[in-house]
């Protein structure tokens, strides 16, 4: 008796979502002739997929005259690898008991490839831009549902076709989504300027089967400082009450007497935050920066303060800020100068001239008084009386006379002046030097010119003068 024997393999069908096939397996033998083996006897098959390990399988067999049989008949499911391919391997092997001996046959067969997961890529953006989420399909009917999550973990938040968020799982088939990233992206990174998004898609095979893990992307964003940068300005309040007074108005700042409360004001943004307000707000006033959220400074000079402030991401801004009002104050200032004018005379002449503020305040105008007082010491000052001078005012200048026609050439005095305004007092004490006598040197003399007064001459007890006029009847 003559066998002969086929191996037959054929893919039957695809588990898309299993990333499985089905393959029959039929293995047939023919016997011809006029002897049969009718004894039942074991043969063996094995599988393998990819180059992997063999797996044995036994089948029990006869061989009847004169017929073909089915030794192995049926189908296997077989999986893929992970990209949807796989190669099946069949080995056979039996022997007949007959002439023919033991029969061997091998037989692979490559499946089509199963389409797997499609896949996903995104532009990182900035916060309230927007995202493109591209997505490559692995076949044209796949579907697919898309989520995101900024922790990489729950919770999760859907996205439609139009990058919309959505409470539930929405199943799509466009290929591009346009994900606006939203405001509450700013809240999870209150101390950095930039965070990683997880993008996770789902693969639907049909319009219920889905493949049983999603890919994954990430694309990272960016808090724009334009948007969630912090801002700072500030209040500035005079706290020198005379000020205040003449000003009406505490936001108004004097010139060298206003004493300056400056109260910083920061926003932040996006749920940032300020660190340390002693390192992260600050001020320049006059050339250097201080630091703080509240800052004190006397006798202001200037209208204007630039601010700064930092905020936990990094990000800072400034602002300029100028008084709403401010008023050019003057000092007051006491140049007092005595002159003699003739240097062996009797006459003295005292100018007193400065500078004001010669304004208004707001509330009031400013005023301006000029005093004197003059004794033959210093120490005689504190008891002589005080004498008011009316001052020429030009723009904001003043000047003051008077003059003294009973000091001696050779003879000294002291004054002392008082100016003041409505905010400042300047004295000033002086002393009048005697005069200096004069000397003439001539080819043939010299002369010594001073002034000199003689006793008065008197006859019989009258002054001379007197006398005289009575003895000549006058």
């Amino acid at each position: 008796m003559a066998v002969t024997q086929t191996l037959t393999l054929t893919q039957v069908s695809q588990n898309i979502a299993a990333n499985t096939s089905q393959v029959r397996i039929l293995w047939q033998s023919t016997q011809t002739g006029v002897t049969q083996y009718n004894a039942q006897k074991k043969a063996t098959w094995w599988t393998r997929t990819n180059g992997g390990y063999w797996q044995p399988y036994y089948v029990y067999y006869t061989l009847p005259q004169n017929q073909t049989v089915s030794i192995v008949d049926t189908t296997v499911t077989v999986p893929h690898d992970s990209a949807g391919n796989c190669v099946l391997e069949v080995s056979t092997e039996m022997n007949t008991n007959t002439a023919t001996g033991t029969v061997k046959l091998d037989k692979s067969l490559t499946l089509t490839q199963i389409p797997r997961y499609s896949t996903l890529t995104a532009q990182d953006a900035d916060i309230g831009a927007v995202s493109t989420i591209n997505i490559t399909k692995q076949s044209s009917s796949f579907r697919h549902s898309l989520r995101y999550s900024v922790s990489g973990a729950a919770p999760w938040t859907y996205l439609d076709a139009q990058g919309n968020t959505s409470a539930s799982e929405v199943i799509f088939s466009e290929t591009a989504v346009k994900f606006t990233l939203p405001a509450d992206f700013y809240y999870t990174i209150p101390h950095r300027s930039t965070g990683v998004c997880t993008l996770e898609l789902w693969t639907y095979v049909d319009s219920t089967t889905y493949l049983p893990e999603p890919r994954t992307t990430t694309f990272t964003f960016r808090a724009d400082p334009q948007l969630c940068g912090p801002e700072v300005s500030c209040t500035v309040t005079d706290t020198n009450q005379k000020t205040v007074a003449l000003t009406g108005d505490a936001n108004t700042l004097v010139r060298y007497l206003s004493d300056a409360r400056v109260d910083m004001i920061c926003q932040t943004h996006g749920g940032a935050s300020i660190p340390d307000e002693s390192q992260d707000v600050s001020l320049r006033y006059m050339g250097t920066w201080y630091y703080g959220k509240q800052l004190q400074f006397s006798g202001v000079q200037t209208d204007f303060f630039k601010l700064w402030v930092r905020d936990s991401r990094g990000y800072t801004a400034y602002a300029d800020h100028w008084v709403n009002k401010f008023i050019p104050y003057v000092r007051v200032t006491n140049q007092s100068v005595p002159t003699r004018t003739t240097p062996t005379g009797s006459t003295v002449k005292l100018t007193i001239s400065g500078s004001f503020y010669n304004g208004s305040f707001g509330a009031a105008s400013n005023a301006l008084e000029v005093w004197y007082r003059i004794a033959n010491s210093q120490a005689d000052l504190a008891n002589a009386q005080w004498y008011q001078l009316d001052p020429t005012l030009s723009d904001n200048s003043y000047s003051a006379q008077v003059s003294f026609t009973d000091i001696p050439y050779d003879q000294t005095r002291w004054v002392e002046t008082w100016v003041n305004d409505k905010l400042e007092t300047v004295t000033k004490v002086i002393k009048i030097g005697t005069g200096l006598p004069v000397f003439d040197w001539g080819q043939n003399d010299f002369r010594f010119n001073v002034p000199v007064e003689l006793p008065a001459l008197t006859v019989d007890g009258v002054a001379l003068a007197d006398y005289i006029k009575n003895v000549m009847g006058g």
